[in-house]
């Protein structure tokens, strides 16, 4: 059973005082998404930290971290922050994403997107449709700039971006970027059977959500 408490959190940028999460222990008991998300593991919430004083934004606010201290006063980081068409918990994300993109961490930046999108899933109405693609899109960005610039050096990138570009409906490019990843982790049980089911998947024209555990049996 995930254990979290909330402790109050003194800001290392503005001093302001905060009740922020923390992870007393953490226990996964359900089905894994194909993009990677545990069901029954540590909520969104709890994957990041945020003052509302000053708006830092970091995994321990009590940390000072100068470089983002120009960053989250510029209007572009208020904009993300502000923008109400999303969960809050979502902008919180992309702007995370945003700070961690102009600090060139990339892995970071594609990583904070993601959670962005996870943060969307109570969008499900017809008419949140495009709104939750511009995240996705967001996502896909981040993960093709990480892989173009890293190569595929861990399997889990490539798994999240072919579902990403399935999502999308971009099933041939999910496919191809499958074949790379399948030729590169060929000695990879877990990636060779959940990127064949994608592959099964984009020929079916699915852009619905599936667990790991369907890549098993895939007929």
């Amino acid at each position: 059973m995930t254990r979290i408490i909330m402790e109050d959190s003194t800001c290392a940028l503005c001093g302001g005082v905060s009740e922020q999460p923390r992870v007393q222990s953490a226990f996964f008991t359900g089905e894994m998404d194909l993009d990677s998300r545990k069901h029954m593991g540590v909520p969104l919430f709890a994957k990041i930290e945020f003052c509302p004083h000053c708006k830092y934004i970091a995994r321990d606010i009590s940390v000072e971290d100068f470089n983002v201290c120009e960053i989250i006063a510029a209007e572009k980081y208020m904009e993300i922050l502000k923008d109400h068409r999303y969960p809050e918990i979502c902008s919180v994300f992309r702007a995370a994403s945003y700070v961690k993109s102009l600090l060139n961490d990339i892995e970071l930046s594609a990583l904070y997107a993601l959670y962005a999108l996870w943060g969307c899933r109570g969008l499900t109405r017809k008419k949140h449709r495009v709104r939750v693609q511009r995240i996705r899109n967001e996502a896909i960005d981040k993960y093709e700039e990480l892989i173009s610039l890293k190569g595929l050096f861990k399997y889990e990138n490539s798994l999240i971006l072919v579902d990403l570009l399935r999502r999308s409906g971009l099933f041939q490019e999910a496919i191809v970027h499958a074949e790379k990843a399948l030729e590169k982790w060929s000695d990879i049980e877990i990636a060779n059977q959940i990127l064949k089911f994608q592959i099964c998947l984009c020929e079916r024209q699915d852009i619905d959500l599936h667990f790991v555990s369907e890549s098993k049996d895939p007929h």
